[in-house]
């Protein structure tokens, strides 16, 4: 999607993963005073700077690690092979590997080196640099490191770090921002809605974290419901699965959500260079996916796009077939638009499900 049409405030970003994460009233109090102007670096500076304090709180986490070191005296095993090719025996010293509690694991490694990437960011304020250069300090035990998605995937948490789960998300989300630039040492700022396919899984996991939170009295709210085919014979394996990105029910109502997080949403038609349909793929799916839910119940589907300069909401009743009868069933089309202020995207979502 074009960005310049886009115009998605990195704050309402950041608003948008508070969500996924659980964490969205201790992220509307960062951001009381409004201010859509930051730049998006410094946004992301403050986000670092504000959780990292309760981090800190609780102290450095430290954990195990295997030490290999030449020493006087033993400690731990001694590496035999180690200490008689370094000829350590000859000098009453042995090569000994033993196991020590200090700060330097993955967890901090991460912590530091995003702030060490934030601090090396072009356009970062003086006021954030001083305070990361605070934290570099803090942590001057621990190596910066290279960060690539697979770190974050082989972290393992447990109730001894766990504490730290939120700061490494928000480390992930900053670190998947920044790119090394042709300076060298400098870290350019890449925003995170240039990359639509990114943007197309953040979105479609802000939905549902959003209604589960908002509507969780009312909705059971399902992210990535299965469906069944109702294919009988063949190879199974072969099936692809259906599944809708994010399902509400409650006893007189199943709604089907699917976030397409497109550039644009209609199409010229293929009978007519005139005329603009929508794409006939997303109705298809949808409609695949209604016929398919088996539920006597009313049933809603709703194609929800971001507003990208066109606004669309319409609605469509439909015959659809479910536990082998026809019943009737409303298709929604839909827009929200992220650039509007945070009430006013939240006052969208809660329309869009009270179908006012």
């Amino acid at each position: 999607m074009n960005k310049l049409k886009r115009k998605v405030p990195i704050e309402n970003v950041i608003y948008m993963f508070s969500y996924i994460w659980n964490k969205v009233e201790y992220t509307k109090n960062i951001f009381l005073d409004g201010n859509d102007d930051f730049d998006s670096i410094n946004v992301l500076a403050k986000l670092y700077l504000e959780n990292i304090k309760s981090v800190i709180s609780k102290g450095i986490y430290k954990e195990y690690n295997e030490i290999k070191e030449e020493l006087r005296g033993i400690k731990g095993k001694v590496d035999f092979k180690d200490s008689l090719n370094q000829l350590s025996l000859q000098n009453a010293k042995s090569v000994c590997i033993f196991d020590e509690l200090n700060e330097d694991n993955r967890i901090n490694q991460i912590i530091k080196t995003t702030a060490y990437r934030l601090y090396k960011s072009e356009k970062i304020d003086e006021k954030y640099k001083n305070k990361l250069n605070n934290i570099l300090l803090y942590f001057n035990k621990v190596r910066i490191i290279r960060i690539d998605d697979k770190i974050f995937k082989n972290l393992k948490f447990n109730r001894n770090n766990y504490y730290t789960y939120y700061m490494i998300k928000i480390c992930e989300l900053i670190c998947s921002s920044l790119m090394l630039s042709e300076e060298s040492g400098k870290f350019k700022f890449i925003d995170i809605l240039d990359d639509n396919r990114k943007m197309q899984q953040v979105f479609e996991l802000f939905v549902c974290s959003y209604y589960k939170k908002r509507f969780k009295n009312h909705y059971k709210v399902t992210y990535q419901k299965k469906l069944n085919w109702n294919m009988l014979g063949g190879k199974q394996e072969i099936v692809p699965e259906m599944r809708v990105d994010i399902y509400l029910e409650n006893r007189e109502e199943a709604v089907m959500i699917d976030t397409k997080y497109y550039p644009n949403f209609f199409k010229k038609s293929y009978y007519s260079d005139d005329k603009r349909v929508l794409i006939s793929g997303n109705l298809y799916q949808m409609f695949t996916y209604m016929n398919h839910l088996n539920s006597d119940k009313k049933i809603r589907g709703i194609l929800l796009y971001p507003f990208n300069g066109e606004d669309i909401s319409e609605k469509y009743e439909i015959d659809i077939m479910n536990n082998f009868k026809v019943n009737k069933a409303i298709i929604q089309i839909q827009t929200i638009d992220l650039s509007k202020k945070w009430k006013e995207i939240e006052y969208q979502l809660d329309n869009i499900i009270k179908d006012i």
